[in-house]
């Protein structure tokens, strides 16, 4: 499915609404997808401004998703570089989704895995309607080897800020098991909690039998009332081994707004 700048009218469903300069496309094919972006939401009337479930040919660029690219140090070297943003299937074909994201591999040969790779990946909304109230709800796919707090192999960290302000969430997570020898527990839900605590769903995406991987559903309001918005998620994870090693993606990305706090 295409990406969706869509306003639809409160809990209806019905097509309503026109969103700036942004193209409604698929919207009945849509409608059992946007319903979930409305379960987490407490407010009587929200408009659904954009929604991707990025199901398209994997590959596909989506002109709102952007990235300043990867810089990574450690091992006495630093660096930088581009990243592309497009969509992947899992290996299991379950789901398609943006990613996969964590760098390539820059682990210098015959170096411990001390190397630092941070990664910024935006979406852009401009033209947006009038509103107080900004919700942003999307899938966190953490995959392979993430390893939580741990001294030895990590932090291994995930972060989402707005407009260049503080951060929604920046916390670590794992799904190393190894918490006696890898000290691999994780700051999500609660600090020094276990490995992959609080997932929606565990080893559903189809990697690795032993690290797996761990889904995770976030919603969060702010106040916002510009016309435009940039939603930067970010990761700082450690070895530098690239995406086989240690990756992410975002699925069903959804941003609602509305006129009025909760009631």
């Amino acid at each position: 499915m295409k990406s969706l700048f869509v306003a639809f009218a409160a809990l209806s469903l019905t097509s309503g609404a026109n969103c700036g300069q942004h193209a409604t496309t698929q919207v009945g094919q849509s409608k059992s997808l946007i319903r979930r972006c409305y379960q987490n939401s407490s407010r009587p009337v929200e408009r659904v401004v954009y929604f991707n479930d990025f199901n398209t040919t994997p590959g596909s660029n989506f002109p709102e998703w952007s990235s300043p690219g990867y810089s990574y140090v450690g091992a006495g070297i630093s660096g930088s570089g581009p990243q592309r943003v497009t969509n992947v299937r899992s290996p299991n074909r379950s789901q398609t989704f943006l990613g996969e994201f964590g760098g390539p591999y820059v682990l210098p040969q015959g170096s411990k895995p001390v190397m630092k790779v941070s990664e910024i990946i935006k979406l852009s909304l401009d033209h947006l309607p009038r509103h107080k109230i900004m919700t942003i709800q999307f899938d966190l796919y953490v995959l392979k080897s993430w390893d939580g707090d741990s001294t030895q192999y990590g932090p291994d960290r995930f972060g989402l800020s707005v407009d260049s302000g503080p951060f929604l969430i920046n916390t670590t997570f794992s799904n190393n098991p190894k918490i006696i020898t890898d000290g691999s527990t994780q700051n999500y839900p609660t600090p020094v909690s276990a490995p992959q605590a609080g997932a929606l769903s565990i080893g559903t995406l189809g990697y690795s039998d032993f690290f797996k991987d761990s889904v995770y559903r976030f919603a969060f309001s702010f106040a916002h009332s510009s016309e435009s918005v940039r939603l930067a998620f970010s990761s700082d994870l450690f070895e530098g081994k690239g995406t086989d090693d240690e990756s992410w993606g975002l699925d069903n990305v959804c941003v609602r707004i509305s006129d009025a706090a909760d009631r």
